[in-house]
Formats: C-alpha cells, structure tokens, sequence
C-alpha cells in the first residue's frame, strides 16, 4: 500500500481536449505510469488533477504519457497556438478540396489526384496520428474510425469523398473546439467577478492590498462603478448595489449603514466603507464557485451513460463494418468493391462525437449560466 504522505498532488492544464472521449483516452495513459495513485481528467477545464509518489515518476513521465494519447501539457501559447494551427490547416484542406473538384471538372488533370492528395494529408495529419495512437492502444475511437475511412475511400479511387471528409471532419473538430472554448471561458468570467485587489483603511490612509491577505475586521473602500471585493457589512454610506452577478435581483438594492453586501456585486452610487465579513476562500461568490466546480465534475447519470455507450460503440461499428465488407460477396456473391464502399460509408456516418460532447458541454452552459443569474443547482 502507498504511504499516502508522500503523495503529491498537481492540477495540470492540456492543451486539445475537446470531448469526453479525450479526457477518457488521457486518463487511460496517465493511470499507466508508474507511482500513479489517482488520475482525474476534466475535459472542460481542460485540467488533469494527478496524486502521485514523486519518488516513483517526475512530471516529466507524465508529460510522455500525455503527449502518447495525442495531447500535451498547455503552456502560455499553447491553447492559442493549437487553435491557430488547427485554423489554418482547416483552410488549406477545404481550398485544396475544392480545388481538386474544379480540376476534376473541367479537365481530366494530372494534378487533380495530387491536389487532393493535399487536401487529405493538411486536414488528416493530425486525425491520422490520433488514430494510429487509438489503434497502439486498442483504444478504438473516433478518429480510428476517420483514418480507416479515409484509406478506403483512396483505395477504390473515391478521391474527392476522401477529400472532403477530411475537410468536413476538419471543420466539424475546429468548431466543436470554439464550443468547448466558449463554455470554458462562460466559466472563468464567473471567477473574475470579484476584483484581485482591494482599497483598505489604515491609521495611515489608504492602501491598497491583495484581496486573498484582507482579514475579517478590515475595512475597505469601494468607490461608485467599482465591484465589491468581499462580503461586509456596510460601516458608513448608503448607496444602490447591483447583486444581479450574485442573487439574480434584476434591479438594485438600496443599502446603508448596517446592511450586508457580496462579494462580486457593483455598487453603483455612493462611496461606502465596508467591514469586511468573511474572507476571500469563505466568501458567498467563493461558494457559489465552488459549488459550480462541484457540479462540473459530478456527471449525471445520462453523461455518464453516453460515456459507456460510446466506449462500446466505436468497436462495435468497426466490426460491424468489417461483416459488412465480407459477408455479402462471400455468402450471396455480391461485388467485393459496393460493399466495400457501404462498409466505409458506415463508418463515416456512425461517428459519435457529437453524441458524447452534446450532454457535458450542455450541463456545464446550463450550470454557469444559472450560477451567473443567481441560481445554484446542487
């Protein structure tokens, strides 16, 4: 049994999650590595939250294992970075796709084949690698099941079906990307309500200090258009308070000497001086996040389900393909290359990507969104 004390844990951020299968396949990796103790992956936050003996691996390990399941740890750039890439590849693959259909109609061209050529590799690396890491790790997923489509679709001479799934794949990941980003960022504006900083009263005058080192007792200053740093109580002052970003109220509340206020709420007025109540951590917006961040890694029973539905699936439409391509020209002697091609139009068409990402992505908008107006559901 691991001595628990020297367990250390981190929280670490990867870059190019973009669904729950993802997550899934780098949890997998990580759980590998030796001294691992306990591996949780959040595809939204983008965040591995790791336990490990720090005397039985490095990070530098765990770094390996993520980049082997297709990802890698975020750095400054790296989300921006990632995004931009997947942008541009995105582009040559669509322009080089309908390149080769305009080749393809007005001419019987030499470079028509090529061209295509170039529209599946700019769109399809990075699918292909993902899918050769799937296959390694018998782990068959989506992009597994793109790569072997795209294959056979240039093995029976269907070049601009090959091209253009590619793009339309392509496309289809950069969007769902901007998705999970606009749900990831709804989700930190929620942290940012609450100013890092705050105005103090001292014996000495004002200063200003950090929000997290203002003790309960203190007393703050808060001028009109500013956000109120920590909950209080108001010592002197009157003015009208948008708690709108913590209760829901639509409209301001009148508060003076003796009132309490939160944490993230605007006062829009008068300048008040506000006893502080509960510190940053205890605070009523810290909570609220809190029981947010909760919820987001708690799954409901249907994500929960699609998950294991899909770990099933992708295997099962893999077979099912394969008795496709055989089993009629073998036992009712029809055409090996139509069936063949049936067998990769199932393929292409049984992808179950949006099935997964549609529940977590919607519970976790529906959460902040709701947190945001007021309401917490537990």
């Amino acid at each position: 049994m691991m001595n628990k004390l020297k367990l250390k844990k981190e929280k670490l951020e990867i870059v190019g999650m973009d669904c729950a299968d993802c997550a899934l396949r780098v949890e997998k990796a990580v759980r590998k590595v030796t001294g691992i103790e306990k591996v949780h992956v959040n595809f939204i936050d983008e965040r591995l939250t790791i336990e490990y003996d720090d005397q039985k691996t490095s990070l530098s390990d765990i770094s390996l294992a993520v980049r082997n399941a297709g990802y890698s740890l975020k750095t400054v750039t790296g989300e921006e970075d990632f995004r931009k890439r997947r942008i541009i590849l995105t582009a040559i693959s669509g322009i080089f796709a309908v390149t080769g259909v305009f080749l393809n109609q007005i001419a019987d061209s030499v470079f028509t084949i090529p061209v295509f050529l170039l529209a599946i590799f700019s769109g399809g690396y990075p699918i292909a690698i993902k899918g050769w890491k799937e296959a390694r790790r018998i782990s068959l997923g989506i992009n597994f099941l793109m790569t072997v489509a795209v294959i056979g679709a240039m093995i029976i001479g269907e070049w601009t079906e090959a091209a253009f799934v590619v793009f339309l794949f392509s496309l289809a990941e950069l969007i769902e990307s901007f998705s999970v980003a606009r749900a990831r960022r709804s989700i930190k504006s929620l942290m940012e309500l609450a100013p890092d900083t705050a105005w103090i009263k001292t014996a000495f005058g004002q200063a200003s200090r950090k929000v997290d080192d203002i003790q309960v007792g203190e007393i703050i200053l808060v001028r009109p258009g500013n956000r109120i740093p920590l909950d209080g109580v108001i010592a002197e002052g009157n003015s009208m308070v948008n708690q709108a970003p913590v209760t829901g109220e639509s409209q301001p509340v009148e508060k003076q000497q003796g009132d309490d206020v939160f944490a993230g709420t605007i006062n829009q007025y008068g300048s008040l001086e506000i006893r502080v109540s509960r510190t940053s951590e205890n605070s009523m917006l810290s909570k609220i996040i809190r029981l947010v961040e909760e919820a987001r890694t708690q799954k409901a029973p249907i994500e929960r389900f699609v998950e294991k539905f899909s770990r099933y699936y992708t295997p099962a439409i893999v077979i099912v393909a394969i008795l496709v391509a055989i089993l009629p020209p073998v036992l009712w002697g029809g055409f090996f290359s139509d069936w063949f091609y049936r067998a990769l139009v199932l393929l292409v068409i049984s992808c179950p990507c949006a099935l997964v990402i549609s529940t977590p992505v919607t519970i976790v908008s529906a959460l902040n969104n709701a947190a945001r107006n007021g309401i917490l559901i537990k």
